[in-house]
């Protein structure tokens, strides 16, 4: 699941911000969206959040939300967490 989710799984506090690089540098050479650079933490906020749209802003709440999650529960507490989603 880290393999193919979020490699640098354990070595980021919610944001990997060259992922993230990765992911705009694909978008916008492809002219769409083709990667979304989000990590375990983000992806498993967007789940607790049904139904928001998936828009620049919202992308930024998940960015604070992901952090704030990180803080709080363990590295291995939010892959039960989202492995169980």
């Amino acid at each position: 699941l880290i393999a193919y989710e979020d490699k640098r799984y354990f070595d980021h506090i919610g944001i990997d911000v060259l992922a993230l690089a990765r992911a705009t540098r694909q978008n916008i050479v492809a002219g769409r969206i083709v990667s979304g650079g989000s990590t375990i933490s983000m992806q498993l906020i967007r789940l607790a959040r049904k139904g928001k749209d998936r828009s620049f802003f919202q992308k930024m709440i998940e960015l604070i939300l992901a952090t704030r999650l990180e803080f709080r529960y363990s590295k291995d507490e939010i892959l039960a967490l989202y492995a169980s989603h």
